[in-house]
């Protein structure tokens, strides 16, 4: 039985060689042609922009002031409460003045009687019948008599609190038949027409703003109008963490329901300058930086750079690139310093991947 099986086995070989002719297939030749590598680049160029940017900030008010008693005494009139608008120089508060009058007074008749003296003594002098020294004497008493007089109309203007603006009343402390001791906070007005907000704003764009340069402005509880405003400080400092600077922005036109506290949006738009910009999808990055595959003579090239302001899809180059210069925007896989690339512009590129 084994040897038919093999005497089969040995005839359908010799079979296979004479239908064949004994001389083996060669394999498929698929040659040494490289594959191209195709990229698509573009052209450094300095481009006319400006940059927009919106920073959150809060709503305050400038011009705040906690008005203080200056005399203790038993509170007789209040005449504001919290929001209400007020004219400046109407009274708020009014103090119990009955003590203090008597006292100036007291000082008027003292001025009036140490003036009657000197008055008296000046016609003696004329006769020569006085001294000299009393001559200065009461001299002396009548100036003392009369700052005596003036210190007491202070304390009596001072039973009186007025307003020292325009504004509006934000906290009331005080009560009428309240005995306030010396510098009791009685009230806090704000003046409305003094609102800001202060934001940061990159130390990129800080050179480029000038004080009186517009800005919009964008509060969250009143939506429906953009309010104008300008920046009306700039802060010298920038915070070394951040790379912050901090601007002040003034409103121009207050809106009635506008307030302190209110959460705000500042845009804020530089004017146009001559930039070197790129596509953002161009940069790369790695553990040694930030860098673009540059394109010269047909060979890729590594060139680190320094980016700048973010303008939408595009970004702008501080160092690292001159106009004319040809970089990768798209193509990167397997792309290395030294390849051998093939160059499309992105109408090119497109047109072959419909």
């Amino acid at each position: 039985m084994k040897l038919r099986i093999i005497s089969l086995v040995i005839g359908l070989f010799l079979t296979q060689l004479s239908c064949g002719g004994g001389t083996p297939s060669k394999p498929f030749n698929m040659g040494n042609r490289e594959e191209s590598h195709l990229v698509e680049i573009v052209t450094v160029q300095k481009t006319p922009l400006s940059h927009k940017v919106t920073r959150t900030g809060t709503l305050a008010a400038r011009r705040t002031t906690m008005l203080y008693n200056q005399e203790q005494g038993l509170i007789d009139k209040v005449n504001a409460y919290e929001g209400d608008q007020v004219k400046e120089g109407e009274l708020l508060v009014k103090l119990d003045d009955r003590r203090l009058r008597a006292t100036l007074s007291q000082a008027v008749a003292e001025r009036k009687k140490a003036a009657a003296d000197f008055k008296r003594v000046g016609k003696l002098a004329r006769d020569n019948i006085t001294t000299k020294e009393k001559i200065l004497e009461l001299e002396t008493a009548l100036s003392v008599a009369k700052a005596t007089e003036q210190m007491a109309r202070i304390r009596v203007d001072d039973t009186e609190i007025r307003a020292p603006f325009t504004g509006v009343i934000t906290v009331r402390n005080a009560e009428p038949g309240v005995v306030a001791p010396v510098h009791t906070h009685l009230m806090t007005i704000l003046d409305r027409n003094s609102l800001y907000s202060e934001v940061t704003v990159s130390e990129l764009s800080l050179p480029l703003l000038s004080v009186g340069n517009e800005v919009s402005v964008m509060i969250d509880a009143l939506p429906e109008t953009p309010v104008p405003g300008v920046i009306s400080r700039i802060h010298p400092t920038i915070d070394p963490n951040t790379r912050q600077g901090k601007v002040e922005v003034a409103l121009t036109k207050i809106p009635d329901a506008a307030t302190a506290g209110q959460l705000c949006r500042v845009t804020i738009q530089t004017p146009q300058t001559l930039r070197t910009v790129i596509p953002f999808a161009a940069m790369r990055r790695d553990t040694e930086g930030t860098f673009v595959f540059m394109v010269e003579n047909g060979t890729i090239s590594r060139q680190p750079v320094r980016p700048g302001l973010r303008f939408e899809d595009l970004v702008e180059i501080l160092e690292g690139l001159e106009p004319e210069q040809q970089i990768v925007t798209r193509g990167f896989l397997g792309l290395n310093p030294g390849k051998k690339v093939v160059t499309q512009l992105p109408s090119d590129v497109l047109e072959k991947t419909r």
